[in-house]
């Protein structure tokens, strides 16, 4: 088989375009669970940049890079699902609209009187299945933002189990959700992908025992994908394993592009 995978957190959708547009600051735009975030809250128009990122949804960009490379398969985090508020919808339903792909969504947490929000997918191919698969939570954390697997098989044409995942920001999620990928892959007999934001760098060595058997498509010092405004680090993967195939990376591509806080990760692969 030969596909073309894209994994990319895309920031709810937030206009990154307004948000250039509106700050003022050096430091690029407003990006939350990153260290500049207290500088940027800082700025005298923080509080029309946080309206704007929260508020403010433009999915275009994201079709368009997606449509670009002619994506088959994409994995999506920071997707939001309907909800009571206006600025909450399935963009799951409306990127595959936007791009003609099949979609799923897995939820992983409910905002009150706003929506819901979680993990997506989008393919070329027919979803013959879709789950979540629930990661568990810190035992001395309980009450963090759940985190989630979206568990897909693919017809492509022939057999393929997609994971999709966002892992928390402490070390402790982002074991457990190491922990739950290999119990789950155990009970999978197809040529497995797994991509995300998974919030650590390869050098911290959670993802060892991933690395262990399954092949990424970049190598551990490949460029970094976040923040996209100024990279510092890689915390975006695109793995394969589960197949005797040879598996041979035909293009491999940081696609550095500031339309979300990270970069879109693309590669071509054939096995």
């Amino acid at each position: 088989m030969n596909l073309k995978i894209m994994t990319f957190n895309i920031c709810h959708g937030a206009d990154y375009n307004e948000l250039v547009a509106t700050n003022k600051s050096p430091n690029g735009p407003l990006c939350f669970g990153y260290a500049l975030t207290e500088k940027l809250l800082q700025e005298e128009n923080a509080s029309e940049l946080i309206e704007i990122w929260h508020k403010n949804v433009n999915l275009e960009p994201i079709a368009d890079v997606i449509r670009q490379y002619d994506c088959d398969i994409i994995g999506l985090n920071e997707v939001r699902g309907a909800g009571e508020a206006s600025y909450y919808a399935d963009q799951a339903e409306l990127l595959g609209k936007l791009t003609g792909r099949y979609y799923a969504f897995a939820k992983a947490v409910d905002f009150p009187n706003e929506g819901s929000y979680g993990t997506a997918l989008l393919s070329r191919f027919p979803i013959k299945s879709c789950e979540t698969v629930k990661i568990p939570p810190m035992e001395d954390a309980p009450n963090r933002e759940p985190r989630v697997f979206l568990k897909a098989v693919l017809l492509a044409p022939e057999e393929v189990t997609v994971f999709v995942s966002h892992f928390g920001g402490q070390p402790r999620e982002q074991e457990l959700a190491v922990q739950i990928f290999l119990e789950e892959m155990k009970t999978v007999r197809t040529p497995i992908l797994l991509m995300g934001d998974f919030n650590t760098t390869p050098q911290d060595g959670r993802l060892d025992r991933i690395y262990d058997v399954m092949e990424e498509a970049f190598s551990k010092d490949n460029p970094f994908t976040f923040p996209s405004f100024h990279p510092v680090r890689k915390i975006d993967y695109i793995f394969i394993g589960n197949t005797n195939d040879s598996i041979h990376f035909l293009e491999e591509k940081v696609i550095q592009k500031v339309i979300s806080d990270h970069y879109p990760l693309y590669t071509e692969v054939l096995f």
